[in-house]
């Protein structure tokens, strides 16, 4: 459950990018993914990294997030990565990164990429597909 209900609402979303929620609906069909998946993968992205990189308290992870409490972090956690927040940061901080091949930026947040794909085609007039 989210503290903000429907937040970030696709309406914001949609004005951000300077579209109406039809058209950005059109175009994330296009590309086989929704709203709520984008948002759900942007958070997990964000979590992972925070959980990875800090040591921040969960529930402040949770609040970040907005969610309203961490329960409710905790569950959705549990469905993106198969386990609880607490057990991913452990399993993370036991395996380092090879360093001949760093993480990319790319690999920790799929979403902002899809996101800003989008944004990108729309800010430069391309075409929809």
């Amino acid at each position: 459950m989210l503290s903000w209900e429907g937040y970030p609402d696709i309406h914001l979303t949609a004005e951000f990018l300077g579209m109406s929620v039809r058209t950005l609906q059109r175009h994330l069909a296009a590309a086989g993914v929704t709203h709520e998946l984008l948002v759900g993968r942007a958070r997990f992205a964000t979590a992972g990294g925070v959980l990875e990189e800090t040591d921040t308290k969960i529930l402040d992870i949770a609040l970040d997030l907005g969610y309203s409490d961490h329960a409710h972090f905790t569950r959705a956690f549990r469905r993106w990565a198969g386990c609880a927040p607490r057990e991913y940061r452990r399993r993370r901080r036991q395996k380092p990164a090879p360093p001949s091949q760093p993480v990319s930026s790319s690999a920790i947040q799929p979403a902002r990429n899809a996101t800003t794909r989008l944004a990108s085609t729309r800010l430069q007039g391309g075409a929809s597909r």
